[in-house]
Formats: C-alpha cells, structure tokens, sequence
C-alpha cells in the first residue's frame, strides 16, 4: 500500500512570511502537531508544536496573554520552523513511511512531489489507521498466534486446516521480534469458521505448530497458551 492512498490531503500550510501567532491559532483551531511552511508553493519547512511554545515563552522572562500575544504576532515563522524536514514521497510504501516516521521520532511528515510541492501530510493518526486496515479490524472472526520454524510450508500448513473448516483469511503477518533465531511468529485473523468448530481447529492447530494465543473478536475472549511477549 503507497502513502498516497492513507495521507490526508488538504493539509493545512503556512507561509514563511506569516506570524507565530497566526500558526497558534492554526494550531487549536485544526487540532494538528505540524504545520508545514511553504515559500511560494514550495516546502520550505515544519513548524511544529514544541516550535510554537518555545517562541511563544521566551527564556527567562515572564508573560501575561497580552504581552505573549505581542510577541508572537510580530516574529515571523521563518525565525522559528525547522528547516530541511524529513519528508515522504506519495510512492513510497506505508511500510517505508511507518519506519522513517518511528526511526525519527516525529509525530508525522510532509508528503511532496518531486517539485517539492505539498501533496498531503501522513501523521501518527493515518499509520494507525493503515495498521487496523492490516489487521482486519472490521471483519468479526478470531485471531490465531503461534510460533513455527522459519520454513517454508509451515504456514501453508495452517492454512489447509483453516479451509478445511471452510475459514476464509482475512490477514496474515509476521513477526522476528524476541523470537530465538531460525523461528518467526505468526498472527493469522481468519472468519466464516463455525463457532462450534473453533475447539477443533483449535487442537489442530496446536498439534502442527506452538500456539501462543487464540483471540474470538466477536465474544471478546482471549486463551493465552504461552506467555511470550507479542
């Protein structure tokens, strides 16, 4: 899945030339983190949250409303927006977008095409929201973890006794997180199996591969079976 299909569009942008206090109001009124600024068309930087309070609260000195108001109306942005960004292009994946974003530690990021002109903006909120799309979050079914050796056919395996209950799959991934070397978690979301047949699966299951936990969405109950971390 590419990053233009999840940003949200319309971002809100400021100018350069434009006031602190004016990116302040932006800031409440829209409820964002990160403003990006523009210089004719182009991005020229962010301005985010943390920005905002530093130019707003001078170091050392104490403010009342007005006299902060003051001061933020007469510095411009510029003065106080982190230039050179990180930035995301519209064709990565949301895999390469979630990583730069985590790796950063930033709670989003322009997204430009290659004139350097703003297309969107993908925040924390459009990376969750991509992850529950993955998850399968709005199928009611059943979650099945287990922990198998890195080979191939294990998984093929699970899937044969899924149909065999005439289950269908909703998603599949993957996990190498403190798992010992040569094995891999697995998260496998699956529905369309019968209540009354999950027990059987179930023991199937357990009987291929070491099962971790079993999760049935639609009674909102949970059997851990190995304390592993997820």
């Amino acid at each position: 899945m590419l990053v233009e299909d999840w940003m949200t569009t319309g971002a809100i942008l400021i100018r350069a030339d434009d006031s602190v206090d004016r990116a302040i109001r932006l800031q409440r009124d829209h409820s964002v983190r990160m403003i990006p600024v523009v210089d004719e068309g182009k991005l020229v930087g962010v301005v985010t949250d943390k920005d905002l309070v530093q130019a707003s609260l001078p170091s050392g000195i104490a403010l009342n409303r007005e006299e902060a108001d003051d001061i933020t109306s007469n510095i411009k942005i510029r003065k106080v927006m982190t230039g050179s960004p990180i930035t995301i292009m519209p064709d990565h994946t949301m895999d390469e977008a979630t990583e730069i974003i985590l790796k950063s530690k930033i709670h989003g990021a322009p997204v430009i095409d290659e004139d350097k002109k703003i297309v969107g903006v993908l925040t924390l909120s459009d990376v969750l929201r991509f992850l529950m799309s993955m998850t399968g979050e709005d199928k009611i079914g059943y979650q099945f973890s287990f922990s198998l050796p890195d080979e191939s056919g294990y998984i093929a395996k699970i899937i044969d006794l899924v149909k065999e209950y005439n289950g269908r799959i909703w998603t599949i991934s993957c996990s190498y997180s403190g798992v010992p070397q040569g094995f891999r978690n697995v998260f496998m979301r699956i529905y369309d199996v019968a209540p009354k047949d999950i027990p059987d699966l179930t023991d199937k299951i357990k009987q291929k591969v070491k099962l971790r936990y079993f999760v049935d969405f639609k009674q909102d109950s949970r059997t851990i079976f190995d304390k592993q971390k997820s």
